[in-house]
């Protein structure tokens, strides 16, 4: 009985709009819990920290090991100790744009927390239980202030949706090392931080800052998100001191000073390294992110890119209620249904910051902090430069933060006016008992369907290359002459983007001094550079083609991607050949007309490349017809009839569209990969 008032007390007092005076610090402790709200939030705790474990058992399942990037991480981690510690984030692909400006992500936060676990943990362990513990901290945080600043039913919607996240983008996230992939659930934190913020919880802007600095140092597509969010969040804080000083308050000068003091110390810890640079750089890697940002040569996707985007996050059906999502899904317009609803979602957000401003201003504050965050995104996807880097993902995880907090907001709002129209509905006061538990089912719910249900976005995206390089570098570390250094060098795509990196890490790890091209210090760090007279033993990884090994030195290693040439994938590939031949001098010299209703059968049908590139595709037919007739969903659009010119062989394109692929087991397309050793002599 005791209990069951207290519980009654504690949902009368979290219904309220505002405690007393509370301005700076937290209004809701979880150590003031009991009975079965204590439960619930343990429940809650559990409950999320379930996908991280299923995460660790999968991608130790899969035999991971740090490949590509995740190895060039893992290196750049043990560097932490040496001679040469790194001072920035790895190399970001804007050297492919507009005046080829070679800048690197900001920071190098994660190198620096992930030097003693890699070398305490091993490789393994090492790396996938600092990102999990990383992931799941910023996950914990974002709850946490929820309920410090609404208490916890609001915790428990939001933990809701945050499960959403998780089983919408994947358990491999969690566990994943690459920069772009930890920015997804510290932009969420840095969001939710953020929105505290401007509602006056001046205790958290030391675990603001330090956050936001992970989260801005790990990607320059997360740099201008975050940076948005936190100049909002302190010009929201400062007036509200200003405004507290006008009215009397004596004491909240020296409490400001306090918390900016600790946060100013975190900020300046975790950009030393940064600072170093700049200082010391000709120029420094800001100054060169500061002009690519400003170079205005590069073509970019463009505003209305940026609002695919944004409706892609926010209206129904959200990111949030899809799983294997690929960056093609947010390049591609929306339906005009989702169009119209996504405008509702918007308006929607301003009436409930509008309306809940005086009963509920925390809602009403995170109402606009979703709004600015809406607002940042739209900019920053407008930005995403045109090519290849635009269909991938990891330029788009700010869209689940922006789903999140949306709704969110939204449910809180709706929750909010329904308890002021059912206020006096007895019946109906009964019925907010259910809330919660009916909120920690659905949880409960999406957790399970996190641990028995599993795609693509749940492994690696390295695993066709684990269990091959773990037996080349068997060999390499057999064969090498430990008494020299020795100089990596690779070709084709799976030998430079995965395999030489784990051999690179492998080496540094087991003590050997590697040495590398100039182009490749700026991934396996500068005190690598080549010296001609050290005389290394060489190393040469290659990838491409199942053929013959062949290649200077001796072979050590030759690990097939596919099955290998064989008779029948010969005989595909000249029918291929042959096709595409007679296709391509249909359609070359022919002016290009669409059907009619072309365009509506593709908004109807369409899913592949982005919209730019299938009009790229297009306009190059009668030059290029090769490279058009190559892509399946090219293909797949013309039999469905978008074209009245050219008139190609109907007949052809089917048998074309028919034929088996040859599918390679490599991440990068490459059938083998072979490892040769030059020795020193």
């Amino acid at each position: 009985m005791g209990n069951r008032l207290r519980e009654a007390g504690s949902e009368r007092l979290e219904a309220a709009t505002e405690r007393p005076d509370v301005w700076g610090r937290g209004r809701w402790r979880l150590r003031d819990l009991r009975g079965r709200d204590r439960l619930f939030a343990i429940a809650l705790l559990v409950l999320v920290l379930t996908p991280f474990a299923v995460a660790l058992v999968r991608a130790f399942g899969d035999g991971w090991i740090p490949s590509g990037d995740e190895a060039n991480i893992a290196t750049r981690g043990l560097d932490v100790f040496s001679r040469h510690p790194p001072l920035t984030g790895l190399p970001s692909t804007s050297l492919l744009y507009g005046d080829q400006i070679a800048t690197n992500h900001p920071g190098p936060i994660e190198f620096y927390l992930l030097a003693v676990p890699v070398r305490v943990l091993g490789m393994s362990a090492g790396p996938l239980l600092t990102a999990a513990v990383i992931n799941a901290a910023f996950s914990l945080i974002a709850l946490w202030a929820f309920f410090r600043r609404l208490g916890l039913t609001a915790m428990l919607w939001a933990g809701v949706l945050l499960l959403a996240v998780m089983w919408s983008a994947g358990t491999a996230v969690l566990t994943d090392t690459l920069s772009s992939s930890m920015t997804m659930y510290s932009v969420v934190c840095v969001a939710v931080l953020a929105w505290a913020l401007v509602d006056g919880d001046l205790r958290l802007l030391p675990l603001a800052s330090l956050v936001a600095s992970y989260a801005a140092q790990q990607h320059l597509a997360a740099a201008l998100v975050v940076l948005a969010l936190m100049v909002v969040a302190l010009s929201a804080l400062s007036i509200q001191i200003v405004i507290r000083v006008r009215r009397g308050d004596t004491t909240i000068v020296k409490a400001a000073l306090r918390w900016a003091a600790g946060a100013a110390a975190i900020a300046a810890v975790c950009w030393t390294p940064v600072a170093i640079d700049e200082i010391t750089g000709h120029p420094g890697n800001l100054t060169k992110i500061v002009r690519f940002a400003r170079d205005n040569t590069r073509p970019t996707m463009g505003l209305k890119s940026g609002l695919y985007q944004a409706l892609h996050s926010v209206a129904p059906p959200t990111i949030l209620s899809r799983t294997d999502t690929t960056g093609l899904f947010f390049l591609n317009a929306p339906r005009p249904l989702q169009m119209s609803l996504g405008v509702l979602v918007v308006a929607a957000l301003v009436a409930l910051a509008w309306e809940t401003r005086y009963r509920s201003p925390a809602v009403a504050r995170l109402a606009l902090v979703a709004l600015v965050l809406l607002a940042a995104g739209i900019v920053n996807g407008s930005n995403v430069p045109r090519g290849v880097e635009s269909v991938k993902l990891n330029l788009y995880r700010w869209t689940w933060a922006l789903a999140l907090l949306t709704w969110t907001a939204l449910g809180l709002g709706i929750a909010h006016l329904a308890r002021r129209a059912t206020s006096k509905i007895a019946i109906a006061h009964r019925a907010t008992r259910l809330i919660r538990p009916a909120l920690l089912l659905v949880v409960a719910l999406i957790a399970g369907s996190i641990l028995l249900v599993s795609g693509s976005d749940d492994h690696n995206r390295e695993r066709p290359e684990f269990r091959a390089e773990k037996r080349i570098i068997t060999q390499v570390l057999a064969h090498v002459d430990r008494h020299h250094p020795v100089y990596i060098t690779s070709n084709g795509n799976d030998a430079t983007l995965s395999v030489a990196p784990y051999i690179i890490f492998r080496l540094v790890q087991a003590g050997l001094h590697v040495e590398v091209t100039a182009f490749g210090t700026s991934t396996a760090g500068i005190g690598r550079a080549y010296q001609p007279g050290s005389h290394p033993t060489r190393i040469v990884v290659s990838s491409g083609k199942a053929e013959r090994a062949s290649g200077p030195g001796r072979l050590i290693a030759l690990e097939p991607f596919g099955p290998g040439r064989t008779a029948r994938y010969d005989e595909l590939s000249a029918t291929r050949t042959a096709l595409l031949d007679r296709l391509s001098a249909e359609a070359r010299g022919v002016k290009v007309e669409l059907a009619p209703g072309a365009r509506a059968l593709i908004d109807r049908e369409y899913s592949g490349l982005p919209r730019y590139q299938l009009d790229q595709l297009l306009d190059g037919l009668p030059t290029d017809p090769l490279t058009a007739f190559e892509d399946p969903t090219f293909v797949k659009l013309v039999l469905a009839g978008i074209l009245r010119s050219p008139v190609v062989n109907k007949s052809k394109l089917r048998e074309l569209a028919d034929l088996p692929t040859y599918r390679y087991r490599g991440t990068y397309g490459d059938e083998q990969v072979e490892v040769h050793v030059i020795n020193p002599t």
